[in-house]
């Protein structure tokens, strides 16, 4: 038998008797070797992660603070005040001819915004007109609405208000239709007589205090426009009127003409609140403009009978 045979027959029976040693120790229980059951793979630890950042909520961008522009005062007390405003504020009303009155175009003219006007230019600041019944003219000039007011304003004893110098001297008149055989006269009989006159005025003041007692009857209207229309038709035998309006109606081809005798002298002025210091200056406004020839150019433009 050759040499490789030989170690292939060795290594047949090395391998028979590992196996049988083999069988015959697991046959035996008690002989087997303890079984060991390994415990369960412990759950893995999950790695510690960084939270997710909270989505922020939107947040709407600052408003940008914005400082409040400067306000002008409502009311008007100073000169500073007109200049900051930038405007000069008349009161008027317009139903004062040719003080105050409406042309053509319904724009408020007359010889009280003339004068007001120059004293505006004199602030360096233009001139604005508010409209204002008679009535009104004084408390809108109290509280400091307007800056001053005219429209046949005379002094009086008021504490609440000032009045600038005078610049213009006026008489209380009466009126009747013209060609009137039956004219009206002043100092006869006034038993029942109607006359008429606008409420608020010197003139209205004037026949409660001096033709009442005479036995007048007195009838009050809110505008010229309308006495005029009762006198056309008869059913007022007078009219009061200041001499200024009288004639300016006569100039626009008005029939009235005018009885001798004056119901009560005036002079106009502008009223300004009382803690106001326009005044001064408005003063030298008005004596300027008497001095530089505008008051002159206002008496011709406006029909004044002087």
């Amino acid at each position: 038998m050759g040499y490789g045979l030989a170690v292939r027959v060795y290594f047949a029976v090395f391998v028979l008797i590992l196996g049988s040693l083999g069988l015959s120790q697991t046959t035996d229980p008690n002989q087997l070797p303890p079984i060991t059951i390994p415990p369960p793979p412990a759950a893995p630890v999950p790695k510690p992660t960084a939270p997710k950042p909270a989505t922020p909520k939107p947040v709407a961008p600052a408003k940008p603070v914005i400082s409040p522009a400067p306000t002008v005062p409502v009311t008007s007390r100073t000169i500073e005040t007109i200049k900051a405003r930038g405007r000069l504020i008349l009161a008027v009303d317009p139903q004062f001819a040719p003080f105050a009155l409406r042309d053509e175009k319904s724009k408020i003219v007359g010889f009280d915004l003339d004068l007001a006007r120059s004293f505006a230019a004199q602030l360096g600041v233009p001139l604005e007109a508010q409209t204002i019944l008679f009535s009104g003219l004084l408390p809108a000039v109290k509280s400091g609405r307007v800056d001053l007011a005219g429209s046949g304003l005379t002094t009086t004893k008021r504490k609440d208000v000032l009045y600038s110098d005078v610049f213009f001297d006026n008489a209380q008149i009466f009126a009747v239709q013209a060609g009137n055989p039956k004219k009206f006269v002043l100092g006869a009989d006034l038993m029942g007589k109607q006359i008429g006159v606008r409420a608020n005025t010197i003139g209205f003041l004037a026949a409660f205090q001096k033709l009442v007692p005479l036995g007048a009857k007195i009838k009050v209207f809110d505008s010229n426009q309308k006495a005029l229309a009762d006198l056309q038709t008869g059913k007022l035998e007078a009219l009061i009127l200041d001499l200024p309006s009288f004639e300016a109606y006569r100039g626009r081809r008005t029939p009235i003409d005018q009885i001798a005798g004056v119901l009560v002298q005036e002079r106009y002025s502008f009223a300004v609140p009382s803690d106001s210091d326009i005044l001064p200056v408005l003063n030298q406004a008005i004596a300027a403009w008497k001095k530089n020839g505008g008051y002159a150019k206002a008496l011709e433009k406006w029909i004044l009978d002087r």
